[in-house]
């Protein structure tokens, strides 16, 4: 018994040389914080605004605090979100839903607070403009202000049903394919809490 935790100690110690890393705290999910992604707005069009900086906040290796949510079981709809202290299952779309609504809130707010600036935002202006629309595609308040003349903006509201979709999908594609990088976190996070 002894030697076996002599064995798990130099495994720990070899992780953390190599990976500078004394502790991992993980963050709980309710807590992410998106702040720092509003590059990926300025520098990605279309669903690669959405899936970097998804994949930047929950999937980054220099971030493993932040990995805290996967896709467990596609097929059955089911997601894992880490809260506390412990992996909670949750429905898969209710989790994706409120990702994408995260992202929209975040670049909303990140657009506000650079219209505050008045410099900043003439410099970034038209690169804030054209990619703003990628972002109402996926608001929900957008798409309600939009069902409200239906006749007159039918186009739009398919095209915004059709591109969160699509965002969605792929957002499970994403978690569910990179599941192993966020478990990887937490069994090193185990390994340094039994020393």
């Amino acid at each position: 018994m002894k030697e076996d935790n002599e064995n798990l100690k130099n495994k720990v110690i070899q992780y953390n040389t190599t990976n500078n890393n004394n502790c991992i705290v993980i963050n709980n999910f309710n807590d992410t914080n998106y702040k720092g992604n509003f590059n990926n707005l300025l520098k990605e069009r279309g669903k690669s605004i959405y899936l970097k900086t998804l994949r930047n906040v929950f999937l980054n290796p220099q971030k493993p605090e932040n990995h805290t949510f996967y896709i467990a079981d596609k097929s059955r709809g089911l997601a894992k979100i880490y809260n506390n202290g412990f992996w909670e299952t949750k429905n898969m779309v209710s989790i994706v839903d409120k990702i994408i609504d995260s992202v929209v809130e975040y670049f909303n707010l990140s657009i506000e607070e650079i219209k505050e600036d008045r410099e900043r935002y003439e410099k970034l202006k038209k690169t804030i403009v054209s990619k703003v629309n990628y972002i109402q595609l996926c608001d929900l308040e957008y798409l309600d202000d939009l069902e409200d003349d239906t006749k007159e903006n039918k186009e739009r509201i398919q095209r915004c049903k059709d591109f969160r979709q699509m965002v969605y999908d792929e957002i499970i594609v994403l978690f569910h394919d990179n599941k192993k990088t966020v478990l990887d976190t937490h069994k090193k996070q185990k390994i340094i809490k039994n020393i």
